[in-house]
């Protein structure tokens, strides 16, 4: 580890268990922000409680209360979900 609750970039990556390169973009986008470390300033450092925000879920404005308007809705009107179960042969 680079430093106490500072990760390098490459170990960020592999603790979000995603590419550099989206390290990068999340870095240049404004999500990530980076520091650089003050005994090599080549190198670039992010927070690990940053990350952490990071891998919390985001709940979607919304999409529950919709999800459940229409199978609520679906339910109403005797519609079901087909699947390849109730399909025959």
């Amino acid at each position: 580890m680079a430093s106490d609750g500072y990760l390098n970039l490459k170990e960020a990556a592999r603790y979000l268990g995603v590419s550099d390169i989206k390290i990068r973009r999340l870095i240049s986008k404004g999500l990530l922000k980076v520091s650089f470390d003050p005994l090599d300033d080549r190198k670039r450092l992010v927070k690990k409680s940053d990350l952490d925000a990071l891998k919390t879920p985001r709940p979607v404005d919304g999409a529950p209360a919709q999800r459940q308007e229409k199978v609520s809705r679906n339910l109403a009107h005797g519609k079901r979900k087909n699947s390849n179960a109730n399909q025959g042969s």
